[in-house]
């Protein structure tokens, strides 16, 4: 089986069976400041286990452009991007992520995940940008912070699916 894995795989005691395949991004790499989630990623890395693959720039595009692009760190974001090339050559693969906004990303995505330690999201979230005063719907890419029909705020809310 292929896994991509977060920082929370190691961080958390992870195991890297035998017969599968793991795969992150250096970003993911950088995040381990302990020696022991160095030394086991980088044990890993030596036995062929653990693969480093940087995301094609199509797909860091396209989770850039996402609703999730605000919610996501640099890192997240690429993950997600490798996980989206992934799913683009139809490769079989599930994702362990303890982080919410990337399951829900994944969710919405009709991408496998499994959660690490914290568990998983029971509902997915979608975010809406909406004017305070008048209710006037903004993407949730807009970086507009007043509303241009009324002057209110413009606040994010969330909706559960």
């Amino acid at each position: 089986m292929l896994y991509i894995i977060d920082a929370a795989f190691l961080l958390n005691g992870g195991d890297f069976t035998e017969g599968n395949q793991f795969f992150t991004v250096p970003q993911v790499m950088d995040e381990f400041k302990d020696i022991s989630s160095r030394t086991v990623s980088l044990s890993a890395l030596k036995k062929g286990i653990l693969f480093l693959i940087e995301p094609e720039q199509s797909f860091i595009l396209k989770v850039n452009e996402s609703r999730f692009a605000g919610k996501l760190s640099f890192a997240d974001k690429m993950l997600a991007a490798l996980a989206l090339q992934f799913k683009n050559e139809k490769k079989e693969f599930s994702v362990f992520t303890d982080d919410f906004s990337l399951q829900n990303f994944f969710s919405i995505n009709k991408i496998k995940f499994e959660p690490v330690l914290r568990g998983s999201i029971k509902k997915t979230a979608v975010f809406q940008k909406k004017c305070s005063s008048c209710g006037k719907k903004f993407s949730s890419k807009s970086e507009l912070k007043k509303c241009d029909v009324c002057g209110s705020e413009i606040q994010l809310k969330t909706k559960f699916k």
